[in-house]
C-alpha cells in the first residue's frame, strides 16, 4: 500500500493536500511542517539539505512510500538529487505539469532561493516561453506561517504590483493561502491545481492524514482547521490526538 509524505517548511503544502483531496484521492498521507525552521527560502542548501536528511529519516520510520514536495525552494536547489535525498520516488509540482502553461509569459513571485535559481524561469524556457519576470518575495511566507494574515496580504499586493505580465504565478506554495486577500485584474495561477495524482492512484478506501510539525503545535493545528477544513471530506473521523514525539516535533494524527 502507497504511503505518501509531503514536507514543507509549514503550513504552505496544505495547497498541495487540499488538491489532493479536492481530486477524491484516497490513501495514507504523512505531512511533515518545519515550522521551527521558516523560513526555508533564504537558507543554504547545505542548511535546507540537513533538514530534509533529518525529514527523510522521519519518513522512512513512518513507511512512507511516496514523496511529494510542498516546498518549490527545496526543487530549486536539489531537482536533480531529492529522490536520493529521501531514497524513494519523489514528485514535484513541474512534473507532467508544463501541459497547463500556455502563455507567452508570466510573472513568477517566489521565495529568495527559487527566484535566484530561476526555478519557474527554466521550467517554463523549456516549453519555449521567453518571457519570465522572477520576483523574490522575502518575508511573505514567514508572515504567513506566523498567522499575521493582514500584514501577509498587504505585503503580498506590494509584490503582486511588480508584476510585468499579464499572468501570475504563485510560485510558494504558501502564497496561494492569501488568494481572498488578492487585489488584482490579472490571472493569478496556483500550480498545486496542475497536480497530476496519477503516480498515486487510489490503494485504500478511506483517507488518513498523520500530520507532524516542528513548531507550535496548537499553532499548527489551528492552521488544518484554517485551510484544510477536513470535515468538507470523507476521511477516517478519529480525534485529533497530541502527541510529543521529541522537544522540538509535535505529532497531530487525523
Amino acid at each position: 500500500m502507497k504511503k505518501i509524505g509531503i514536507y514543507d517548511s509549514g503550513c504552505g503544502g496544505f495547497t498541495v493536500v487540499k488538491k489532493l483531496l479536492d481530486q477524491g484521492l484516497k490513501s495514507s498521507i504523512l505531512y511533515f511542517g518545519d515550522a521551527l525552521n521558516n523560513p526555508w527560502g533564504n537558507k543554504t542548501e547545505a542548511e535546507l539539505k540537513n533538514i530534509l536528511l533529518n525529514i527523510a529519516k522521519v519518513f522512512e520510520e513512518k513507511g512512507v512510500t511516496h514523496v511529494l514536495t510542498g516546498c518549490n525552494t527545496t526543487v530549486s536547489l536539489f531537482k536533480d538529487s531529492l529522490s536520493n535525498i529521501f531514497n524513494k520516488p519523489v514528485i514535484t509540482l513541474f512534473d507532467n505539469t508544463i501541459k497547463h502553461y500556455n502563455h507567452n509569459s508570466y510573472s513568477i513571485l517566489s521565495t529568495e532561493n527559487s527566484s535566484k535559481n530561476r526555478l519557474f524561469s527554466n521550467f517554463l524556457n523549456s516549453n519555449g516561453v521567453l518571457k519570465t519576470q522572477e520576483i523574490p518575495c522575502p518575508q511573505l511566507a514567514n508572515l504567513i506561517e506566523n498567522n499575521k494574515i493582514n500584514d501577509a496580504g498587504i505585503l503580498l499586493n506590494k509584490y503582486l504590483k511588480e508584476a510585468i505580465y499579464d499572468n501570475i504565478i504563485l510560485g510558494c506554495t504558501h502564497y496561494p493561502l492569501l488568494l481572498n486577500k488578492i487585489k488584482t485584474s490579472k490571472q493569478v495561477i496556483n500550480p498545486a491545481n496542475y497536480i497530476d495524482i496519477s503516480f498515486s492512484l487510489s490503494s485504500t478506501s478511506s483517507t488518513k492524514i498523520e500530520f507532524i510539525t516542528t513548531g507550535n503545535k496548537d499553532l499548527f493545528k489551528q492552521q488544518i482547521s484554517q485551510y484544510l477544513n477536513l470535515s468538507n471530506y470523507i476521511i477516517n473521523k478519529e480525534s485529533i490526538d497530541l502527541n510529543i514525539k521529541q522537544s522540538s516535533s509535535s505529532v497531530l494524527t487525523v
